[in-house]
């Protein structure tokens, strides 16, 4: 009888920690291996903007934030979550560009793993300019690039969500979108930058170019860039999709029609076939107790409207409940094609911010082996939300974004598998 017992509780121990370590492996779960429980937070006591992300071939982090906007900042982490203390001071490095609103919003790496960082910048609020600035590999302002590290160039208009592309020839290639009235329709305005910082002036006009583009829904544009196989310019703007040749003319110009008409943009991003993938916020019920929820769309490289690929609407918190907000900022796509949410996720009247992530199959429906029916929730502390979305080369994901009411840059690591 002894024996019995002693073997039925052996029996449990071993399925209930076997239920365990299966809900610890699970696809959604906090990875226990990165920094503390999943989780790294680096204090930085003042009003924290995330403005990109970026993963080196050796899994090292870096992230891109500006600080009140009056200086901005680099840091890298290892692969654990550790500071990489070779890089700058302790892992940060920061700097500003003299005189500028100082807020770039995305960063892209060479393959020598040289770092670039461009924004739209402003100095006196009438005369606006892209700005970039490049880093060596240890943190170092590189100072053959530009003036001491840094370029800015005047263009015409009101200047936001500046983008990057690095060419395979190290060229640099970078788009921002242009309002230049406050009531005309948005523009692309790009500019081409050779190695060394100075302008390619055998793209567009001496290195640089404005296009005017049909936007449906100019409000809130957001703005992605992709080079196809041919070297062609791929720009997502709106819900349009433009296409340039290298050197900057126009070819192909479509803008579908909006698929739900009180959507309000959202971030966007190219996969490797030229498809384009928008995930859009909808509003669904009445002004002051409305549910906002996210829909993914997908589009062919010719800018239609992909049927193919299913859009379904939902809630990162799983649907039910007014006055919930999940504001999606982040996409990115998996080797295998999934594709990758980063929301932030609140309650009304802002409480209970979380970390959100959803994820998707290579046809648009929930995956239901992801987290809970394809969705996670995640409590990082204060109010927070995912700006940024890793995906690592052992298909773990990794989520950046704020915490502390934004006195904290925060990384949430997820198992992928």
């Amino acid at each position: 009888m002894k024996r019995t017992i002693s073997i039925m509780a052996g029996l449990i121990f071993f399925y209930v920690t076997l239920g365990v370590n299966l809900a610890q492996g699970a696809s959604g779960a906090l990875d226990p291996s990165f920094g503390q429980g999943g989780q790294v937070l680096s204090s930085y006591g003042s009003s924290v903007l995330i403005g990109g992300a970026a993963l080196q071939t050796d899994g090292k982090i870096i992230v891109l934030f500006s600080i009140n906007e009056s200086s901005f900042a680099v840091t890298r982490y290892l692969p654990g979550g550790a500071l990489d203390t070779g890089f700058g001071s302790g892992g940060f490095v920061q700097t500003a560009f003299t005189n500028f609103l100082n807020v770039p919003t995305s960063i892209a790496l060479q393959s020598d793993g040289k770092i670039v960082v461009a924004g739209a910048a402003t100095s006196n609020q009438i005369q606006y300019e892209l700005a970039l600035a490049r880093f060596d590999a240890s943190g170092n302002l590189d100072n053959s690039f530009g003036v001491g590290g840094q370029v800015t160039t005047g263009l015409p208009g009101l200047l936001s969500g500046a983008a990057i592309v690095i060419q395979s020839d190290n060229r640099i290639l970078v788009a921002a979108s242009a309002l230049l009235s406050p009531r005309s329709s948005p523009q692309i305005a790009m500019a081409r930058y050779n190695s060394d910082g100075s302008l390619d002036t055998a793209f567009g006009q001496n290195g640089t170019l404005e296009q005017a583009a049909t936007i449906n829904n100019p409000t809130n544009v957001g703005l992605h860039l992709a080079i196809d196989s041919a070297g062609n310019i791929l720009v997502g703007f709106g819900a349009s999709i433009i296409r340039f040749t290298p050197g900057g003319q126009i070819t192909a110009q479509v803008s579908p029609a909006l698929v739900v008409n009180n959507s309000l943009g959202g971030p966007a991003i190219f996969q490797a076939d030229g498809k384009y993938l928008l995930a859009k916020l909808v509003l669904e019920g009445s002004v002051r107790s409305r549910d906002e929820d996210t829909q993914v769309l997908r589009f062919t490289s010719n800018g239609n409207v992909d049927a193919s690929f299913n859009s379904p609407i939902f809630d990162f918190s799983g649907e039910g409940g007014n006055s919930q907000g999940d504001i999606t900022n982040a996409i990115a796509i998996q080797p295998n094609g999934q594709i990758v949410l980063g929301a932030s996720h609140f309650d009304s009247g802002f409480s209970n911010e979380l970390f959100a992530l959803g994820r998707l199959d290579q046809n648009g429906s929930l995956d239901s082996t992801f987290g809970n029916g394809g969705r996670v929730t995640t409590s990082v502390g204060g109010v927070e939300g995912v700006a940024a979305v890793l995906i690592q080369s052992d298909g773990k994901i990794v989520a950046i974004g704020t915490a502390n009411n934004f006195s904290s840059v925060a990384l949430v690591r997820y198992l992928g598998q």
